[in-house]
């Protein structure tokens, strides 16, 4: 699905999934602030977690979307820590 949208950075991604809105600015396509069924997301906060781990700056930025084989939105019990 990622290929087929030609997805080239997190907005890109998450743009067709309901309840996501992008609140803020991705400066440099590095920072970006999501908006998640009301409740703010950030990449700066620890919010983003590559490969299972904490991604703690710089989650939204540009990568390589032809490496990433998915990319998961956690809702409900299962998204809080």
């Amino acid at each position: 699905m990622l290929e087929e949208q030609q997805v080239t950075t997190l907005n890109d991604a998450l743009r067709n999934i309901s309840g996501v809105t992008q609140t803020a600015p991705s400066y440099f396509n590095q920072f970006a602030t999501f908006t998640i069924r009301g409740f703010e997301v950030s990449d700066g906060a620890g919010n983003f977690t590559r490969n299972g781990l904490r991604y703690l700056q710089g989650g939204g930025k540009a990568a390589n979307f032809a490496n990433i084989e998915r990319i998961e939105v956690l809702r409900g019990p299962a998204a809080a820590d």
